[in-house]
């Protein structure tokens, strides 16, 4: 639990970096999810609308 604090504490910069690097909201959430499943977290977040 203290990891997937930490990591989700993390995200509103890491959001920031990649919104200022053109990054479209799909790529933001398919890094976000990588970042999940790479320390085998769960991930439940409804991708973004289209």
């Amino acid at each position: 639990m203290d990891l997937i604090r930490f990591v989700s504490k993390n995200f509103a910069p890491l959001n920031a970096m990649m919104e200022r690097a053109g990054m479209s909201e799909m790529d933001i959430y398919n890094r976000r999810r990588d970042v999940f499943l790479h320390f085998k977290l769960p991930y439940d977040a409804p991708p973004p609308a289209e």
